[in-house]
């Protein structure tokens, strides 16, 4: 598949400009990557839209990976030598059709080796390189890893019984135990791991699609082995237990390298350890794939074509805040533009965007840097949160000036964001005439494909979502290996965009309550949270109860003021009056 045909496509289809495929084509030429590699590690598009790209000039179906649970007796079918070489993974078999999944369909050579080696009939989708790589470390190395867990528990607590705790922090037993418990969180795809010491035992427990899941107990005499070797990797002070530390690991797990950020605080009952995992590959950029709806995806991406203003994305921590900025992000033409941020951590390189993370112990702040940011002559800017009223009233004189801001802020709801401003000591008549869209967003677990059935909600859940009967054709998951009896894998947004129109600001700018903003709002085309939740329920996505677990602090479209009364309004000193 030449260069020039797949990047012609890509140009046609808006994915990539004329300028980034000449960008390409040069380093193309001078590094001899792939272009199917370098679109993505440049950040011109997303794997996902270079995946179908392929599919469709190839004629060959295109299949995500990431909702897909694969079977595991296809292990001992495929060698796995053979399919990382070809960068395949099988998927499913049924009777004599093998379906596989492949990132470079043209690949005939490897389709005939398969085909002869099983001696069964080859299906060729298409995926995303990271998908394929997922995969196979599911189907070949992490599958394996299961009940081994236990084993190495037991040769921990023996070896420690032998030595004491004399190099306890060396001993081969404990960093395999170490190492066990966190390839069980990657292989569970966990984004955090946590270890919380109790009187008689510590518990492991991993974060999985935003639920804490039941792991293995350790025994009390494990504990402080498994801190001492956590802080080695590290980097932290295994003699300090008093104060709390923070650190980071760098490790390869199969393939593939991942972070993970180490936090320890002391608590009555021992040092408590959280690692959170940061899986650059595990991470879906791109727009087209944060399960935004069309309409909203539009208006959005209008907002993003704009040379000024302000876009602010507002939720609680854990909501998927920054994976949609970075979407955002990476969806800017930084080509032409000069993208700029300012993030407290940076959690995720991304290609050709000047990336700085704030400091505020040596006094690089958000105010701080963002003033020196403006002196840098960017185009687009991206401050990681409002922490204040300095820095966000910084930002939003930066809106009116020539550039593009994008921020966060902690409030319920898109349209609560405006008081929140006010209340920080941002004018009014500034607001309305920089702020250009409002995004409130949440996340909702997604029905598991593969065990998923028929579901009748319990009736308190329906008339708690002020619903007078549940919709028809819901569904949910009975539980099984591949969502670890949760029922749930995976985990897609909930979307409230609101845009500042003229009527909207005006309306803002005179006072009027929450509730008649909300309802201009909604004149507008803006689809609330629970709304969105309910069409993805009734399109079998997710669950009412997922539904009102993930709206139960958000306003409804007739309640939508940040504390849930319709009647308050705003002044422009931004006191609230009933």
């Amino acid at each position: 598949m030449s260069i020039l045909r797949l990047g012609e496509r890509l140009v046609r289809s808006g994915a990539i400009t004329s300028e980034q495929l000449d960008l390409l084509a040069a380093e193309q030429k001078r590094s001899g990557q792939r272009l199917t590699q370098l679109v993505v590690e440049l950040g011109f598009a997303s794997p996902e839209r270079v995946a179908e790209t392929v599919a469709e000039m190839s004629g060959s179906p295109y299949m995500p990976l990431q909702q897909q649970s694969i079977e595991e007796g296809l292990a001992a079918l495929v060698d796995e030598e053979v399919a990382r070489k070809h960068q395949m993974v099988p998927v499913r078999r049924l009777e004599n059709r093998l379906t596989v999944a492949v990132a470079n369909p043209t690949n005939i050579i490897g389709v005939d080796q398969l085909r002869q080696s099983t001696g069964l009939d080859i299906e060729v989708v298409v995926s995303p390189e990271g998908h394929i790589a997922d995969a196979q470390d599911q189907l070949y190395l992490l599958q394996d890893h299961r009940g081994q867990i236990e084993e190495q528990i037991d040769r921990a607590e023996q070896a420690m019984a032998e030595i004491g705790d004399t190099g306890v922090r060396e001993l081969g037993a404990v960093i395999e135990l170490v190492e066990g418990l966190i390839r069980e969180g990657f292989r569970r795809r966990a984004t955090d791991i946590h270890m919380e010491p109790e009187e008689r035992l510590t518990r492991v427990r991993y974060r999985v699609d935003g639920v804490l899941l039941s792991g293995p107990s350790l025994p009390t005499a494990l504990h402080t082995a498994v801190m001492a070797r956590t802080k080695i990797l590290a980097g932290l002070d295994i003699g300090e237990s008093r104060l709390p530390q923070d650190g980071r690991i760098r490790l390869e797990i199969g393939r593939k390298k991942i972070d993970l950020r180490v936090s320890t605080i002391p608590t009555i009952r021992g040092e408590n350890l959280v690692l959170r995992v940061l899986d650059k590959s595990n991470v879906v950029l791109g727009l087209d794939a944060i399960g935004m709806g069309e309409q909203d995806l539009e208006n959005l991406r209008g907002l993003l074509s704009t040379q000024t203003g302000m876009i602010l994305v507002t939720g609680p921590t854990g909501s998927g805040k920054t994976t949609t900025l970075y979407s955002a992000l990476s969806s800017l033409d930084a080509v032409r533009n000069k993208v700029a941020t300012l993030e407290d951590p940076v959690e995720y390189e991304l290609p050709m965007i000047r990336q700085s993370q704030v400091n505020e112990k040596t006094g690089f702040g958000f105010s701080s840097g963002l003033r020196a940011l403006l002196r840098q002559d960017p185009d687009i800017i991206f401050v990681g949160e409002m922490r204040d009223g300095e820095t966000a009233s910084i930002a939003v004189r930066a809106a009116m000036t020539g550039h593009l801001v994008m921020s966060t802020l902690h409030t319920t709801s898109a349209l609560g964001t405006l008081p929140r401003l006010v209340q920080m000591g941002v004018p009014v008549e500034l607001l309305t005439t920089s702020v250009r869209g409002l995004l409130a967003q949440r996340l909702v677990r997604v029905v598991c494909e593969s065990c998923v059935r028929e579901h009748r909600p319990d009736p308190a859940v329906v008339r708690r979502l002020g619903l007078e009967e549940a919709p028809p054709g819901l569904l949910s998951g009975q539980g099984c290996d591949a969502c670890s009896g949760t029922g749930y894998r995976g985990r897609t947004g909930l979307y409230e965009l609101v845009r500042m129109t003229p009527a909207l600001a005006q309306a803002f700018g005179a006072g009027r309550s929450m509730g008649e903003l909300a309802a201009i709002a909604a004149a507008d085309g803006t689809r609330f949270l629970r709304q969105h939740g309910l069409e993805l329920a009734a399109a079998g996505r997710t669950t009412l109860d997922e539904v009102l677990r993930a709206t139960a602090d958000a306003p409804s479209p007739d309640r939508s003021d940040d504390d849930a009364t319709t009647d308050q309004t705003v002044t422009a000193d931004g006191s609230d009056h009933a």
